[in-house]
């Protein structure tokens, strides 16, 4: 389980290239070396937001297994159960675990996230501010995906209001590219691929501000969500497979029994003054602190905003 923390326009479309970051794990949709023009953007989205738009919460049970190349060059997988909570647009929380003992977990509110890792002999918490997260030490520690591009990639996120569609090669995908405000880092742009016949998400890359790609999610097996005191099912996929470029790895998230979590959801899951001592962090590291060492020597206050 230890691994585990291994694991945080117009001409725009016609420059952005594939995106498999993996080199031997190849991604659904295969992006067209040519553009072809796609219907109309505000079409599209509406049609993609009048699903999306009753996603504001999600509370899920989620199955966690990360593939990584260890110090020796092997590939290995470990796994982990766990819950996942959301209130959009960037309050997250989820565990992951063993046989009821949680080893990590990973949260944010509008303006830091944060990491514990509760598998080893000392309880440590990592604090950052999302502004900051491109030159922190958020990697290094084990967030290899920034919480904000976690909830985006889930496929779950409306579309803005301006945007760019493009097809793909077989004319079967319908690809949205919108602008991102990079407050989860250095991400600048990110193409949703859809299914025409669902207006359901595929495939969701993120490219930073060079217009290379460093995430990709392939998402399937979608499946409703239960909403408090409405009959409406909104659709959300499954089965969330995350490839990160730099670092090889591929962490699969399978969701279970989704609804909206009225009633379940408590603001202390979201507040990392509380899951501080909730947890016992015996340690309290700042990944926004100017330092060489992956363990920043500054402690910091979860109670505080970081300067």
């Amino acid at each position: 389980m230890r691994r585990l923390a291994a694991m945080s326009l117009a001409v725009v479309v016609a420059g952005l290239g594939a995106c498999s970051p993996t080199k031997d794990e190849p991604r659904g949709v295969d992006a067209p070396t040519r553009t072809i023009a796609g219907p109309p953007y505000a079409e599209v989205a509406a049609r993609y937001n009048a699903n999306a738009s009753h996603l504001h919460q999600l509370f899920a049970p989620v199955t966690v297994r990360l593939e990584y190349d260890d110090k020796d060059g092997n590939r290995r997988t470990d796994q982990g159960e766990g819950r996942l909570q959301i209130i959009q647009p960037d309050h997250l929380a989820m565990s992951v675990g063993k046989v009821g003992e949680t080893f990590f977990r990973l949260g944010s509110d509008s303006q830091r996230y944060w990491w514990f890792d509760l598998s080893g002999k000392t309880r440590v918490m990592f604090i950052g501010d999302h502004a900051n997260y491109a030159k922190s030490h958020a990697r290094r520690v084990g967030v290899v995906v920034a919480p904000l591009d976690l909830v985006r990639l889930l496929g779950i996120v409306p579309m803005p209001k301006t945007g760019q569609t493009q097809m793909s090669a077989d004319g079967k995908s319908i690809g949205l590219v919108t602008e991102l405000d990079g407050t989860a880092g250095s991400i600048g742009r990110q193409r949703t691929w859809i299914d025409p016949a669902t207006a359901l998400p595929t495939k969701i890359e993120l490219f930073n501000a060079a217009g290379a790609c460093e995430l990709v999610a392939d998402l399937s097996n979608p499946d409703s969500v239960e909403i408090t005191g409405s009959a409406v099912r909104p659709r959300v996929n499954t089965r969330v497979r995350i490839a990160h470029a730099a670092s090889n790895s591929l962490i699969t998230l399978d969701l279970s029994d989704m609804q909206d979590g009225v009633g379940r959801m408590v603001p202390q899951a979201f507040d990392p003054s509380v899951l501080a001592k909730q947890l016992r962090a015996e340690k309290i590291y700042d990944l926004d602190a100017p330092a060489a060492d992956p363990l920043p020597p500054r402690p910091a206050d979860p109670a505080k905003p970081l300067q």
